[in-house]
């Protein structure tokens, strides 16, 4: 660090998973938070680190699944489906931390929250746009920004990404990835309030007289 004073000398070293090489590249800077060193390797795996031992406290891999048909299995990949993820493909992203979690933006245009005492994935939100940057967290939104140039914003807490759709009029809606529009309905008092929306949630269509709580079930 350009701060640091007097002769540096290596305390503890450890392997973190998979560098650069001629398939994939390593580009995401570790982030130290909470006593623990955070590390993306190129493979899309997040390891996690005591910071004054070293020693490695969990291993998660960040790479979307996919599937292998059985027909495909038996015929050597010859016929039938198969969507696996090859995790040396979807290299970018980086790391983040706020409020006791850490965000991942991948370059299969993911963004994760994630445990950071067990590296449990707490959510996951698929934009679908490949990201090069490492995600900025803040005052309950994470920012980050796509390789097309787009800046995404999502809650912290749950991954629902805030759509502001008319900002000179302070308009905005909360748009639930992966879900189409029939399958999104907004309930008053456990009853259909409109019927299936077309890929996002109006909240401000309600007058807000008539908003006693508001609640968000992904």
């Amino acid at each position: 660090h350009l701060m640091a004073s007097g002769p540096l000398r290596v305390v503890w070293e450890h392997e973190a998973g998979k560098g650069s090489d001629s398939e994939s590249r390593l580009t995401a800077p570790p982030i130290v938070t909470g006593g623990r060193i955070f590390v993306l390797d190129a493979a899309n795996h997040v390891y996690a680190f005591n910071a004054t031992t070293g020693a490695r406290l969990w291993k998660r891999s960040v790479t979307p699944k996919g599937e292998q048909s059985l027909l495909n299995v038996l015929s050597f990949g010859l016929i039938g489906s198969d969507s696996r993820v090859d995790p040396t493909k979807g290299y970018g992203g980086g790391l983040g931390s706020d409020n006791g979690r850490i965000f991942v933006s991948t370059g299969f245009g993911d963004v994760l929250a994630l445990d950071p005492a067990s590296g449990k994935i707490l959510w996951r939100t698929h934009i679908g746009t490949p990201f090069i940057n490492a995600p900025v967290a803040n005052g309950g939104r994470v920012f980050v920004s796509s390789v097309d140039n787009h800046l995404h914003v999502l809650n912290e807490t749950n991954g629902l990404r805030v759509q502001t759709t008319s900002p000179s009029l302070g308009g905005a809606n909360v748009r639930i990835q992966g879900l189409r529009g029939r399958y999104t309905q907004i309930l008053a008092d456990g009853l259909p309030l409109y019927g299936g929306q077309a890929g996002s949630i109006g909240i401000l269509q309600i007058p807000p007289m008539d908003l006693g709580q508001v609640e968000i079930i992904k």
